[in-house]
């Protein structure tokens, strides 16, 4: 089933034991173009209490509902590696999170401190998006961020250019819910003075992502990116022997 990222942020999360709490953020790589980990905050009414789960402790979606269930008890949440509100997650962090859920590291070898580059983690910025009129204490370079790991709500908004110039900015993101995997992104495009129209881009033409400043290029002409198809959160796009019954959010299509 094909879904969109942004109405599934605020989706509540229940544990095993019944502990609720609810979706904040998606982290994916963007090497394979994957979520890796729900961001989630278990804290109560006044407090915060963020939570990184491994996309395979997830046991279900329901799309109705609007919840994610984890195949984890509240207690081995709160007894996982601490993670502060606007941390970055570094490969180190991944590995701990990895020992702690014992889930596989998805990068393929087991992490080992003592081999790490100096600086694991990426700066701030990348996962802080810039105010207005703020100036960063340094040039941060693309090939000083090592991390494979990438925030959903920091990328919206980006500005996406295509090979004749800036066409709108990153709206949403579609995946495939059966594996999780990213397959398009949702981008505003603009045209004329005053119109705009959101269009579905295959990440194929992704030719780069830019954290320091924050844009997305892809290898296509601004007229095929206006001539692309149209993106309507509620059309009827996942078929169900053969007949299409729901939409982007998973819910039925209403008749």
């Amino acid at each position: 089933m094909k879904l969109n990222l942004s109405d599934k942020l605020n989706y509540s999360v229940k544990t095993k034991d019944g502990k609720e709490g609810h979706v904040v953020d998606f982290l994916f790589d963007e090497e394979k173009w994957k979520i890796r980990y729900l961001e989630v905050d278990m804290g109560g009414l006044f407090t915060n209490q963020r939570v990184l789960v491994p996309i395979e402790l997830v046991s279900a979606g329901n799309w109705i509902d609007e919840v994610f269930k984890l195949s984890v008890t509240s207690k081995k949440l709160k007894k996982m590696p601490s993670i502060q509100s606007q941390q970055t997650v570094s490969r180190a962090m991944e590995a701990e999170l990895a020992k702690h859920f014992k889930t596989e590291e998805y990068w393929g070898r087991r992490f080992i401190p003592s081999m790490a580059p100096p600086s694991m983690g990426v700066p701030k910025m990348v996962f802080e998006p810039l105010q207005s009129g703020r100036v960063p204490d340094k040039t941060v370079k693309e090939d000083d961020i090592q991390t494979n790991l990438r925030s959903f709500k920091e990328i919206q908004g980006y500005d996406v250019f295509t090979t004749s110039g800036k066409v709108g900015k990153v709206e949403d993101i579609l995946i495939e819910s059966k594996n999780m995997e990213i397959i398009s992104i949702i981008i505003r495009a603009k045209y004329g003075l005053d119109y705009s129209k959101s269009v579905i881009i295959a990440t194929n033409w992704l030719k780069e992502i830019s954290y320091v400043e924050q844009r997305i290029r892809i290898s296509l002409h601004t007229d095929e990116v206006l001539s692309s198809p149209k993106f309507e959160e509620s059309a009827p796009v996942n078929e169900k022997e053969v007949v299409k019954k729901f939409d982007y959010t998973g819910k039925p299509i209403q008749n």
